[in-house]
């Protein structure tokens, strides 16, 4: 017997709702169970009282540099927290709603580079879930590593629609993810290299037209970023050039002791 549209629709729909709901459990005991227990670390303390020092100062504070010159948009989270009556609850929603889209827009790109492969789609996104740390579930600060690794995500799931048929408007949001991505922390940096491979494996050397449009428009985006993190990373003034000096023996015997 031929399953007519609306069965088939309605299969679809419960099956959805099914994977959905895993989904939602999954993500509960990962990261949902602690969240009524969980205090505030002091960098989570720290970027709060960055973003209410923007407040009253107009719109343009919110793109304020922190840390890095790269981290505009690292504490705009904040700020949005700030302007509701529960922030530090509102963060902690945000946090688990950015979780989940992480692991949703894997499964994107899963099915967009395996179409039909359900089942490996369904793995990506569960492993998406339970792939952690300590520090990623118990730190409001990660909030900003995972909304720069989401909408890097969502780029190269935006580039993939475009290379298999998608029109220019998959490129100007490829464009407009990967920004957001690298001016809120700059995690997508060591990956963006493997873009050029993922467009090649899913549009072949006969797209090569469409992959050359992607990348020159990504370059283009993010040719201001890249000269910013350059110079950050060769300024000797700088927290880089801090952070890479080996810590001396003398150093760490007064850290340890706590003076």
């Amino acid at each position: 017997m031929t399953e007519t549209p609306a069965v088939r629709g309605r299969r679809l729909g419960a099956g959805l709702a099914s994977d959905g709901t895993f989904y939602v459990v999954l993500l509960l005991l990962v990261w949902g169970l602690t969240v009524p227990k969980r205090g505030l670390w002091q960098d989570d303390t720290l970027l709060l009282r960055r973003a209410r020092d923007f407040q009253g100062h107009g719109f343009l504070a919110a793109f304020t540099p922190v840390v890095t010159p790269s981290r505009r948009l690292y504490s705009l989270p904040c700020r949005l927290a700030l302007a509701t009556p529960q922030p530090i609850w509102t963060m902690h929603l945000l946090f688990g709603a950015v979780w989940l889209g992480q692991a949703l827009a894997a499964g994107w790109i899963c099915r967009l580079l395996m179409p039909g492969k359900r089942l490996t789609r369904f793995l990506a996104i569960c492993l998406t879930l339970t792939a952690t740390s300590d520090y990623l579930t118990n730190n409001l600060t990660a909030i900003g590593y995972n909304i720069s690794a989401f909408m890097l995500l969502l780029a190269i799931g935006c580039s993939l629609r475009y290379m298999q048929g998608g029109g220019a408007g998959w490129i100007v949001l490829t464009c407009a993810a990967a920004s957001v991505s690298i001016w809120t922390i700059d995690v997508a940096i060591p990956a963006l290299p493997f873009v050029p491979l993922i467009l090649f494996w899913c549009g072949g050397t006969e797209a090569w037209r469409r992959v050359l449009l992607l990348l020159s428009a990504l370059g283009l985006t993010l040719a201001h970023a890249a000269q910013v993190e350059w110079q950050f990373l060769h300024d000797p003034a700088s927290y880089a050039a801090v952070a890479l000096v080996p810590m001396r023996l003398a150093d760490r015997f007064v850290r340890t002791l706590g003076f």
